[in-house]
C-alpha cells in the first residue's frame, strides 16, 4: 500500500509549466520586446533629428560669418562672385541674396538675404539685416528649419 500512496503524491506535484502558462509568458515577453524596439526606434529618430539640427545650425553660422566678413558696405554695393561663387550659390535677381544647399542634409534649401535696416529706408549704410533660413526634409515627410537673423553694422 505504501507504494500506491507514493505514486499518488507523485502525480499531485506539478512537474513543469502548463501550455497555457507558457503561452501567457511568451505573450508578456513579446509585448515587452515590441515596446523596447519602439523605444529604440524613437531614440534613433531623435539622434538623427539632433544631428541634422546641428549640421543646419553650423551651416547657418558659417553663412553668417561669411556675410560678417564681407562687411555691410560690400553687401550693400553687391558682393563679388568670389565671395558667393556661382558653383555653390544661386543669386537672387535683385542682388540682395543667394540660395544654397547643404549636401549633408536631405533635400535642403537655404536662403541668405540682406536688406537695409530699418526696412524701407534708402541710402542708409549704417545697419543691414541679414536673414539665413535653412530647411530640410525631416522624418515622416516633415520639414525642419533653422532661421538665423542678425544686424550688421559698418566696421570703422
Amino acid at each position: 500500500m505504501e507504494s500506491t500512496g507514493a505514486r499518488a503524491d507523485c502525480r499531485r506535484r506539478p512537474r513543469g509549466f502548463t501550455l497555457m502558462e507558457l503561452l501567457v509568458a511568451l505573450l508578456i515577453l513579446s509585448l515587452a520586446l515590441i515596446s523596447l524596439s519602439q523605444l529604440y526606434l524613437a531614440g534613433m529618430w531623435t539622434v538623427q533629428k539632433a544631428r541634422y539640427l546641428s549640421l543646419a545650425t553650423q551651416r547657418a553660422q558659417a553663412e553668417l560669418e561669411r556675410a560678417n566678413d564681407l562687411g555691410i558696405l560690400s553687401l550693400l554695393n553687391g558682393p563679388s562672385e568670389a565671395s558667393y561663387p556661382i558653383s555653390e550659390y544661386t543669386w537672387h535677381e535683385d542682388g540682395r541674396g543667394v540660395d544654397f544647399t547643404e549636401d549633408s542634409l536631405p533635400n535642403s534649401q537655404g536662403t541668405l538675404t540682406w536688406q537695409n535696416w530699418p526696412t524701407g529706408e534708402t541710402g542708409s549704410d549704417q545697419l543691414l539685416k541679414v536673414d539665413i533660413i535653412l530647411t530640410w526634409k525631416g522624418a515622416a515627410r516633415s520639414r525642419s528649419q533653422v532661421h538665423v537673423t542678425t544686424l550688421l553694422t559698418n566696421k570703422r
